[in-house]
């Protein structure tokens, strides 16, 4: 008997079990983390990485904070350390007619006040940082977020193996649940194509198929996901360095980086396209 099964071995899966575990510390009792296929299987498609803090809501900006400090002292929140790329971003908008934008200075400003930078810089700022591949227009205003970085999908996965291994979790991989066994209302376990396992507590942390896994129980969940447009490209080191701020483009909607080796990446959410 488990005290918690964890269902969907994503970052947010592991990244539960591990803190379960770590507060069972001590107490003898285990956490097992349910993956259909392997590990972090869908960081290959490296549009997931970005740790960033700014946003239009000041909750929203204080939590994205709180998770970028415990991403940069892993070693205190997992008991294990992880490289980041700390590129910082730069953020490009459409200027008013009156050649500002008074909604992106209003929340630099309110930025400021939870201490975390979000400054608007000049076009040639943003060049400097990203080199003369930036294409800038008079038009647009840039803003410059320092603390910004983005994980290298590889590195995660690595990290995610390495602390659940320290933390004791079990990892059962290509181990798909069909079925979840239920006593009155409480559920007491599932089955899967490796056997049966029993539980106190189960987290589903399934993602994009949460609606799937709590149908088995008559929970309908609505779930919608969002096609993303995506690219990787090859680029010169003569042309472009590695150490590439994220580009988060509001006038085209999309966000562009750079990977190990001069990869290019950039990803689009298809129903925010400006051109669709």
């Amino acid at each position: 008997m488990y005290h918690t099964a964890v269902i969907g071995g994503g970052c947010l899966g592991a990244a539960a079990a591990i803190s379960i575990q770590r507060k069972l510390k001590n107490t003898g009792e285990k956490v097992v983390l349910l993956e259909k296929a392997v590990l972090c299987a869908a960081e290959s498609s490296r549009h997931s990485g970005i740790v960033r803090s700014a946003n239009a809501d000041n909750d929203a900006s204080l939590m994205a904070s709180l998770s970028s400090s415990m991403w940069q002292n892993l070693e205190k929140t997992w008991g294990v350390g992880i490289n980041l790329e700390k590129f910082g971003a730069i953020w490009i908008t459409k200027k008013n007619s009156d050649g500002k934008n008074q909604a992106w200075s209003e929340l630099s400003d309110r930025m400021k006040k939870i201490n975390l930078i979000f400054e608007e810089i000049d076009s040639s700022s943003a060049i400097e940082k990203c080199g003369t591949t930036l294409v800038t227009n008079d038009d647009e205003s840039y803003f410059y977020e320092p603390d910004a970085f983005q994980i290298n999908p590889s590195d995660l996965r690595t990290t995610l193996y390495e602390a659940l291994d320290v933390n004791g979790v079990e990892l059962l991989e290509k181990t798909e649940v069909d079925s979840i066994l239920c006593k009155g209302n409480e559920i007491v376990g599932c089955t899967t194509n490796n056997g049966k396992i029993s539980a106190k507590n189960f987290v589903n942390a399934t993602g994009a198929w949460s609606s799937q896994l709590f149908n088995k129980i008559g929970i309908k969940v609505p779930i919608t996901i969002e096609p993303v447009s995506v690219v990787n490209w090859m680029e010169s080191p003569r042309q472009i360095k590695y150490e590439y701020p994220i580009i988060a483009d509001y006038i085209n909607l999309c966000y562009f980086r750079s990977w190990p080796g001069n990869k290019m990446h950039a990803h689009q959410p298809r129903k925010r396209s400006a051109f669709e």
